[in-house]
């Protein structure tokens, strides 16, 4: 495996110490927004494609690029110093409904080079500014802790070592496509994120590149726990040797029902905090009860706290709210953190 020295990791890893860095909004708020038809989704090249694709706002980067395009350009003018990649759901096994199993290198490869592209573009025009793409894993449909884990779909039992090959097969898209690091997100099952990291692990072997990645997981607003069961302490118990560049939380809720157990793994983590909540739950109209402002105001007194090294927002939240926080984030100081680590 390479083992020179990354530049961009380690510039990422000087800006988590000089300060806040701002990651995007919520992409499929973007798209829910524009209310595609499924015709829209296929675009041309699946436009015989047998299966429906409605709501998979992940095949856009195979269909309709452009769209993607424009909402990490949206985000990046608002102020976000990461993108994420339209790559969510971009895995064999959340894929499987839409018939899409046998073009998950290539969704992900498509998703990275979407977003590297506007990182470089958006820092052609604005050389003071240094941007950098997350590559987005999602949790998938399915839990490992549970009995039931299977696909309706076929019926196939989903173990431990086919969630880490479905995991694997992303990373090596998302590697080759030019991520600056991969984020591990919405992660509500313990045995699912050890799955991503041994799967990212086999990836890096694969491509020959050594990626970082951060986690973060989602959690009961009302226990502070994942869905598996586990702990904020058992969760970052079982993930410290692996020296994650950050960990954090994000979905579930709104910032100021999830500030208690923010507190809870800034106390303990040695590790940078990244944070990104959601605006609330939509109601019926699909609109989500926090505003820019009000969401701002409820992250502003966290900030103020010292508790975050990297900020944005989850379901709900739009280049506004993004912009409100990056105002926010540009005059506070970042948490402390002991030491970084750049492993190569």
């Amino acid at each position: 495996m390479k083992t020179g020295v990354n530049d961009r990791r380690d510039l990422f890893l000087k800006s988590l110490s000089d300060k806040i860095i701002v990651l995007d909004g919520s992409m499929g708020t973007m798209l829910k927004r524009m209310q595609l038809t499924d015709r829209e989704v296929r675009g041309d090249r699946f436009l015989k494609h047998p299966f429906s694709l409605t709501g998979n706002f992940d095949v856009l980067c195979l269909s309709c690029p452009h769209l993607v395009s424009d909402i990490h350009r949206k985000y990046l003018e608002a102020g976000a110093d990461i993108i994420e990649t339209n790559t969510f759901n971009s895995n064999r096994i959340s894929q499987s409904r839409y018939g899409l199993s046998d073009i998950i290198e290539e969704m992900n490869l498509a998703g990275a080079n979407i977003a590297r592209k506007e990182v470089q573009r958006f820092s052609t025009e604005n050389p003071l500014r240094q941007c950098f793409v997350a590559g987005s894993i999602g949790p998938t449909n399915v839990s490992l802790s549970s009995s039931s884990n299977y696909i309706k779909t076929n019926c196939d039992i989903i173990g431990f070592d086919e969630m880490s090959e479905a995991f694997r097969e992303q990373a090596r898209g998302l590697i080759r496509g030019g991520v600056d690091f991969i984020l591990i997100e919405t992660v509500y099952d313990l045995l699912n994120a050890k799955a991503a990291i041994a799967g990212i692990m086999n990836a890096c072997e694969d491509t020959g590149i050594n990626i970082p990645y951060i986690i973060s997981m989602t959690v009961s607003e009302i226990s502070g726990k994942l869905y598996s069961g586990h702990s904020i302490d058992d969760f970052l118990s079982a993930f410290i040797n692996f020296k994650p560049i950050a960990i954090g939380l994000n979905c579930s809720t709104t910032p100021d029902k999830l500030a208690p157990y923010l507190r809870e793994l800034a106390a303990i983590s040695p590790f940078p905090i990244i944070f990104y909540p959601n605006a609330g739950h939509p109601d019926e109209a699909g609109r989500h009860a926090m505003t820019p402002n009000t969401f701002v105001d409820c992250m502003k007194s966290l900030i103020e706290e010292n508790l975050i090294n990297i900020v944005g927002g989850c379901c709900g939240t739009t280049p506004e709210y993004i912009a409100h926080i990056s105002n926010t984030a540009s005059i506070m100081r970042p948490r402390k953190i002991k030491s970084l680590q750049s492993t190569h």
